[in-house]
């Protein structure tokens, strides 16, 4: 099952793509506060650059559990929260037990504005111009995180990278 990630907290340029691709794909319109994806941008010290993260639906369910009116669905073979826009009642109780940050209200439809994957294509992903969001199979992703924590780690070392032994590249992972 695929999954959005944040490939590394480092890459995000806050330049806000992700937020006008989105408001654009769902209201066809560019305006990043009807976005369903937000970036977070903080001060870095006294420095003039800044750190930027983009801010999603993790999918941990809670707005799901907390609609009063059973609007909102989880399925778990998309991985994808569905809202029902006719069961909506516009209370904003999602807004507030998201422990993201990453529903709000949309101005003037007053429903939840989330990720919904863009129906499995999350137009996010593909213009990110970073690469900072991936949506990637969990295992494939988990697997690439782990090698590049440890090539982090080596970094300060006098570690080189070189080819890996005949019949280790056997056992690798695909």
């Amino acid at each position: 099952m695929k999954k959005l990630y944040i490939s590394s907290q480092e890459t995000c340029a806050g330049c806000r793509t992700c937020e006008l691709l989105c408001s654009f794909r769902h209201e066809k319109e560019v305006n990043p506060e009807l976005a369903r994806i937000t970036v977070v941008k903080l001060p870095l010290g006294n420095l003039p650059d800044i750190i930027a993260e983009p801010v999603f639906c993790k999918r941990c369910i809670l707005c799901v559990k907390e609609c009063p009116e059973g609007a909102l669905s989880f399925s778990k073979n998309s991985w994808r929260i569905e809202l029902d826009k006719g069961k909506c009642i516009g209370c904003g109780e999602c807004v507030e037990v998201c422990p993201f940050g990453a529903i709000s209200m949309h101005p003037e439809a007053k429903v939840p504005l989330h990720c919904d994957l863009c129906g499995g294509d999350p137009v996010c992903v593909e213009f990110c111009p970073t690469g900072t969001l991936v949506f990637r199979e969990e295992s494939q992703y988990t697997y690439e995180k782990a090698m590049q924590s440890v090539k982090k780690r080596l970094k300060d070392t006098n570690y080189e990278e070189k080819a890996p032994p005949p019949r280790w590249k056997e056992r690798q992972r695909k």
